[in-house]
């Protein structure tokens, strides 16, 4: 069911944006996370597109040119899928909600399933660290660098992957920083375990307003699931459901939304285990 009314949907997009660009494909690409957040907001303020498509490009990209409409197309397809507007193109009250977060709008659609989860506390800590101009966890260049790093960082991994690796990770940076020793000791702490602290600090910034806003909108900021992590990974998963992969037969991977043959990477899988 979900296959049909995908590309149902993937032919309505394609009629309306090949009105001005006859060289759009049915088969959109991967949307980048700006052009989504784009697409997101012209649904809430405009409606359904017409002829106008066009116009609703993402932004320039760094040639100085606009993006292909074809990304366009894909930002749809994308946002359709969790739930952003209906097969009409017509925004949806979760999409406006999730238009309210300054936020891409995958991760605002995990932290507004968190609301019926009970696991907005956690959530909120995941999405912030996701959003950092800069990476969390330095990836030394030297191979014994990169296995020192692996080897001070193994207590943190979490079995099923990055998203709770990282919450583990602040979950220490935090209670070390409530202990005695102030900025010294967690300077030294994130060196050992090959931790930008940077990064950690800048996501505390952004969790505190997406804290704040969510109590503005009436989304329990507070809640917490406790060790029930696998709530967490359900929230993520409605957010981020275009990441999803098929395994076939020969042990490769298919995208959920289009079928195109994606890589699956699982290196923080295979260490937890």
């Amino acid at each position: 069911m979900f296959s049909t009314l995908y590309r149902s949907v993937v032919s309505r997009v394609a009629a309306v944006c090949s009105s001005r660009d006859p060289q759009v494909q049915s088969r959109p690409r991967r949307p980048t996370t700006q052009s989504t957040g784009t697409t997101c907001q012209y649904l809430r303020r405009h409606g359904p597109p017409g002829n106008e498509c066009r116009w609703v490009l993402p932004a320039y990209s760094r040639s100085g040119k606009y993006s292909s409409p074809r990304i366009v197309q894909a930002s749809y397809v994308s946002l359709f899928m969790i739930g952003a507007f209906d097969r009409t193109l017509s925004i949806t009250p979760t999409g406006t909600r999730m238009a309210t977060f300054p936020l891409d709008p995958h991760l605002a659609r995990s932290l507004l399933e968190s609301q019926d989860l009970g696991c907005t506390s956690e959530v909120l800590t995941v999405i912030s660290l996701l959003s950092t101009t800069a990476k969390v966890l330095y990836d030394p260049s030297f191979k014994e660098s990169r296995e020192a790093a692996l080897d001070a960082r193994r207590k943190f991994f979490h079995r099923t992957g990055d998203h709770l690796t990282l919450l583990n990770i602040h979950k220490a940076y935090k209670e070390l920083s409530r202990a005695d020793g102030g900025k010294r000791m967690t300077q030294d702490w994130c060196r050992r375990h090959y931790v930008n602290e940077r990064a950690i600090t800048e996501a505390q910034r952004i969790r505190k307003q997406l804290h704040d806003l969510c109590a503005r909108v009436n989304i329990e900021p507070s809640s917490s699931c406790g060790d029930e992590t696998e709530l967490i990974l359900r929230c993520l998963l409605v957010g981020l459901a275009h990441n999803v992969a098929y395994r076939q037969p020969d042990g490769t991977y298919k995208d959920i939304s289009n079928g195109s043959v994606c890589f699956v990477f699982a290196h923080a899988h295979a260490l937890s285990n």
